[in-house]
Order: C-alpha cells, then structure tokens, then sequence
C-alpha cells in the first residue's frame, strides 16, 4: 500500500525480490538434500551395526575409558 501512495510501479525492487526468493529456494532445496543425506547415512549406521560416536556441537561423546566398546565386533583404537 506504501508503493500505490507513493505512486511507484510494482516493478520497482522486482529482481531484488526475486533474487532473495531464488536464494530462499535453493537453500531450503539444499537443507532438503542435507536432511535426506544424514537419514542415509543413518540407516547405513543401522545396516553396518556402527554405534553413535558423535552428538553434535554441545553434547561431546562419552571418553573411551567409560565407553572402550563402540558396539558390535568393533572397538575404540587408541
């Protein structure tokens, strides 16, 4: 309503605007991909009988003398 008052074309600021919506496409089609690729890689943990090892930035895993077994026939190398 401030571009009809001010007597301004809606094609005033169009490229800006498709180009911040084409950047907002490409990275929710990336978070996207990323999503898919770590529910992959998840169930190749399940089908190899690998345990978690890694928690994210804030939760470290548990130190190799609490946890020496990391699950299954393998072991954590010193």
């Amino acid at each position: 309503m401030a571009r009809l008052d001010a007597n301004m074309s809606a094609i005033i600021g169009q490229d800006a605007f498709k180009s911040g919506t084409d950047a907002l496409k490409f990275i929710a089609k990336a978070r996207k991909r990323m999503v898919s690729t770590h529910m992959r890689l998840k169930a190749a943990q399940g089908d190899l009988g690998i345990a978690e090892i890694s928690f994210g930035d804030s939760i470290k895993p548990p130190s190799p003398s609490v946890a020496p077994s990391i699950g299954g026939h393998l072991r954590v190398a010193s």
